[in-house]
């Protein structure tokens, strides 16, 4: 009685979640994503593009305060943090998804 060898038929996946600084928003991001980076024992990152207007000098406390528990919840789950300053969000989740390979952008 042969043995047939075991394949993982799940294709490398890599998982970008794009946050804001709209606190539930990032929040139900960051979980889906991270129970989609654990089912496909996947490397995950988020990324939060800090435009000019939400520098920390112009963003309310509050504000950052869950953008900063957002991203320990992230660590927390496995995801390594990117945070780019830029006035144009679109462009900059488009450059880290080919720099880093990913496969699904997870965003709301």
């Amino acid at each position: 009685d042969s043995e047939v060898p075991k394949t993982n038929n799940l294709k490398h996946e890599r998982f970008l979640a794009c946050i804001s600084s709209n606190d539930k928003t990032a929040k139900t991001v960051i979980r889906k994503t991270a129970r989609l980076a654990n089912y496909y024992h996947s490397k995950w990152y988020v990324l939060y593009v800090q435009k000019p207007e939400e520098s920390a000098t112009n963003i309310a406390l509050d504000k950052q305060r869950h953008l900063i528990n957002n991203f320990k919840l992230a660590t927390e789950l496995g995801a390594e943090i990117i945070k780019i300053e830029s006035d144009s969000i679109a462009k900059t989740i488009i450059d880290q998804a080919e720099k880093l390979k990913i496969s699904t952008v997870c965003l709301t």
